[in-house]
């Protein structure tokens, strides 16, 4: 008997939330200033960092969803999480950024407003090889797959929410609508008592 385990793998949970929220985007788009970053082209960034503590239902919902994904798909029932930072994406027209992963979070999350026509995907990149370094063929796209790609993209559609380690690698690729993409993103920790005897730590709500 053949079995291919895929060894400590790095999990991404994506979703659909059935819930309207698109008179909460309009607010959240018209509400917040919009700046530019070095790391990126033609995406900007809110100026605010906490924009979930404006929006306490759909605050909520979020952290509804993950502790759905962390209970029933990783088992942590004992670990308890809280939202900290949360911002506003706007990406116009050929806007792009660099891959990056969120530092001082454990998972973060990301929240679709709307379903574009040849939106930009969100990509996701194994930075620990060097695909150029790969002693083999890649495979072709359509025979990729979680195991054997060096790369993986998700094409969002209105309310997709991503949850996914903080610690991956991610870009926003090239946007090529009229249409601005715009998208909620925020970093998740564990919260309360954490681990045992010399390991013991205890993270209060974290303003």
């Amino acid at each position: 008997m053949s079995i291919v385990i895929p060894l400590f793998p790095s999990v991404l949970y994506s979703t659909t939330i059935p819930e309207e929220y698109t008179e909460t985007y309009d607010k959240m788009i018209t509400s917040y200033d919009f700046v530019s970053n070095i790391h990126t082209k033609h995406t900007y960034i809110s100026s605010e960092y906490r924009v979930l503590d404006n929006y306490p239902d759909l605050h909520q919902r979020l952290l509804t969803e993950f502790i759905f994904f962390k209970d029933e798909v990783m088992k942590w029932y004992d670990t308890d999480f809280q939202i900290v930072t949360s911002w506003l994406t706007k990406t116009e027209k050929e806007g792009t950024s660099i891959m990056h992963c969120h530092k001082n979070s454990f998972y973060s999350g990301v929240l679709y407003f709307k379903t574009i026509e040849d939106v930009a995907p969100i990509e996701f990149c194994n930075m620990s090889v060097d695909p150029g370094s790969y002693m083999i063929n890649t495979p072709p796209l359509e025979l990729q797959s979680p195991i054997n790609a060096s790369s993986w993209q998700i094409n969002p559609v209105e309310n997709q929410l991503v949850f996914f380690p903080s610690h991956l690698f991610h870009r926003i690729n090239n946007h090529q609508s009229d249409e601005p993409r715009y998208s909620l993103a925020f970093n998740i920790i564990p919260t309360g008592v954490i681990g045992d005897s010399d390991s013991r730590v205890n993270i209060i709500n974290i303003k």
